[in-house]
């Protein structure tokens, strides 16, 4: 991985240094995720059935992206496809799909409206072309169009000669691709029948946003992150703090891409900007996980996000107990997802609870566990319930990537592993006797996305009810709690030393002599986060948060 640059305009404002968000995509087991602002993907559902975007929308999405990745700030793809559709550069006379030397020269408003710059509407020319990579130095971004498909491009490093690729409709076979973001070597993008690069546009950011959510993190030209818990149908509290370059005018927020649907917040100016307030009704959203985009008005019309949050609703039992240390989550705010159900007739276990089944992994979110020493899973099982068979005893623990542990006949699947535990054999009081594994995190610098798994012995599940984050913890002197720590790392990299954080870069040489660099990297270890969840906060889901500073994960901080 490359000691990554801050562009010049940034400098000046660089007092408070960002979190990131979506996975780089890894093939390794040992290293920790780096994060990636959200690679939008066509075929989502908000708008791949509106305005041909499923099929047709590669040119919109990859603009989308690309938008996204240097500001921030995401445009809503569906009046984009219209507008594109307006002046016969989508779908029109051309045909299906984009018009490149239409639409890319005509996005005045838009580039008014999100804060960026199109520097050069299309150019004939490939990746190795100096203006191009140039322009990628500098902290500029590219759409660019491969055979058939339109791309962007975000960033190149020059150390082993590979570009960060967003592909709007990833494709691991023919393009090297996957739903997140994917560095390439320059030979794939040279050299291959589908992914080679024949045609770019440029954009840059022209904007400086400055955002923060209480209890969540701060971000430059990206969005903040965090969750807020609330009981369904109850006020959930929003706050934070924004500047910009155009000033701000006001301040409102959406729910689950709902644009139509605007909740106004409070907004006061103060010596650090302009400080937002506000409670979300939360009746009619129904329990589970929403996502709140907070947005400011700009003086001069524009538009800039905030912050992307994840509302959390559930049914009252779980939150934080400031008296104690401890963040009761438990299963009811994670309705909807797969093996995740109300209630149970067995026993105990009348309430809501994920069913640890063969292959199965919970989504739990975004988590800072720095602040925290251990979690408690508490679960129930069958009497008969073996824990151990043939040698092995089944884990329960914690993952940074949806891989669960398998099952039964294979070793435990140790992919992504951040802390885990053993089970317990079942007991004479089977599924009303609540069990507590206790996963050790004293030496864990972890934050990002989260997944619950466990290693299926039989076709017998565990019923996990509840997670109990906690602060402190009073370990025996000797236990047998299992954890799982991270590489040790001295902080250097090829190119330059981070400063903030500690960084692991995993490459792997590719079949034509060049390196794909799937880069990964770890949050450093900070002592009591301030939250309203407590320290060591949860700070966003939903697949979908932000990374900060104008690009991706350079030599910055935690806030």
């Amino acid at each position: 991985m490359k000691h990554v640059r801050i562009t010049a305009a940034i400098l000046v404002v660089l007092a408070i240094l960002p979190l990131t968000a979506v996975l780089a995509w890894a093939g390794t087991e040992t290293a920790l995720p780096v994060e990636y602002p959200t690679c939008y993907q066509q075929t989502d559902k908000r708008w791949a059935d509106k305005e041909l975007i499923g099929p047709n929308g590669c040119g919109l999405i990859s603009l989308v992206n690309a938008v996204h990745y240097i500001t921030g700030n995401f445009i809503d793809p569906v009046p984009l496809a219209i507008y594109a559709h307006e002046i016969d550069a989508y779908n029109g006379s051309v045909g299906g799909g984009t018009a490149r030397w239409v639409l890319y020269g005509n996005l005045k408003n838009y580039e008014e409206k999100y804060g960026f710059r199109v520097d050069n509407a299309g150019k004939d020319a490939g990746v190795t072309n100096k203006a191009f990579i140039e322009h990628l130095k500098q902290g500029g971004v590219a759409i660019c169009h491969v055979y058939g498909h339109f791309i962007a491009i975000m960033d190149y490093d020059p150390q082993n000669n590979t570009y960060l690729v967003y592909d709007c409709a990833a494709n691991p076979q023919k393009r090297f691709s996957y739903p997140r973001a994917t560095w390439l070597t320059q030979a794939k993008l040279t050299k291959s029948q589908y992914m080679t690069v024949d045609w770019w546009c440029l954009l840059s950011a022209t904007k400086v946003a400055r955002n923060s959510f209480d209890g969540g993190t701060s971000a430059i030209n990206r969005e903040a992150t965090g969750t807020v818990c609330a009981r369904a149908g109850e006020k959930a509290s929003l706050s934070g703090t924004v500047s910009h370059t155009d000033g701000v005018e006001s301040v409102y927020c959406t729910v689950d891409y709902d644009f139509s649907k605007e909740y106004p917040l409070q907004a006061e100016k103060t010596e650090d900007g302009v400080r937002y307030t506000g409670s979300l009704e939360t009746e009619g959203f129904g329990m589970g996980e929403h996502l709140v985009r907070i947005t400011a008005r700009t003086a001069k019309g524009g538009l800039s996000d905030i912050a992307e949050i994840s509302l959390r609703l559930d049914d009252g039992e779980g939150g934080y107990d400031a008296q104690t240390g401890r963040l009761h989550v438990n299963m009811s705010g994670y309705a909807g997802q797969s093996n995740v159900y109300a209630a149970s007739d067995k026993g105990a276990v009348h309430a809501a609870h994920f069913r640890t089944e063969p292959g199965a992994c919970l989504s739990l979110g975004r988590f800072d566990l720095s602040g925290y020493e251990a979690v408690i899973v508490r679960y129930a099982t069958t009497s008969g319930y073996a824990a151990t068979v043939g040698g092995v005893t089944a884990p329960i623990g914690l993952k940074s990537e949806a891989i669960s542990y398998g099952k039964r006949g294979q070793e435990p699947d140790r992919t992504a592993e951040i802390a885990a535990s053993v089970l317990e054999d079942g007991t004479e009081g089977g599924w009303a006797d609540v069990r507590e594994a206790v996963l050790d995190l004293r030496n864990v610098h972890y934050s990002g996305p989260l997944y619950l798994s466990a290693y299926s012995q039989s076709n017998r599940y565990q019923a996990v009810v509840e997670l109990i984050f906690c602060e402190k913890y009073d370990f025996p002197e000797t236990d047998d709690t299992e954890t799982t720590a991270q590489p040790a790392t001295d902080g250097t990299e090829q190119g330059g030393t981070e400063t903030a954080e500690i960084t692991t870069a995993v490459a792997a040489k590719d079949s034509e002599g060049g390196t794909e660099t799937q880069a990964q990297t770890e949050a450093p270890k900070t002592g009591g986060c301030a939250s309203v969840l407590g320290a060591g906060a949860v700070i966003g889901v939903f697949g979908i948060a932000a990374i900060a500073v104008c690009k991706r994960r350079r030599e910055d901080g935690r806030t």
